[in-house]
């Protein structure tokens, strides 16, 4: 063998087997983008804009729940304070019952 041989090939055979490497991997690349890539980008496009109004909504959920948790912490105070009111109603009843009952 001479020095114009590599693993038994000549420089050009060599040459061609790589470029025939190179063609193979280029259209199986440019199918796999085609095939698999394209189609998944339509998709991915789909769900990316329902993640994003999802992600819209649980914000403004975000923002509106202070202002109802505000309103419902109001709404309990004044239904304690009401409660309150009633029990110490019917306890001046209750007692008011007892003092006839008792004469």
């Amino acid at each position: 063998m001479g020095p114009h041989y590599f693993f038994g090939l000549t420089w050009p055979e060599l040459s061609a087997i790589m470029g025939v490497l190179v063609i193979l991997v280029t259209f199986f690349v440019w199918l796999t983008h085609v095939v698999i890539t394209k189609p998944m980008e339509v998709a991915n496009r789909g769900l990316q804009r329902a993640i994003d109004h999802l992600s819209k909504q649980v914000e403004s959920l975000g923002s509106n729940a202070a202002l109802i948790h505000k309103d419902l912490y109001h709404r309990i105070r004044s239904n304690d304070i009401d409660i309150a009111r009633h029990d110490e109603e019917l306890k001046t009843l209750f007692n008011k019952h007892h003092k006839k009952g008792s004469e």
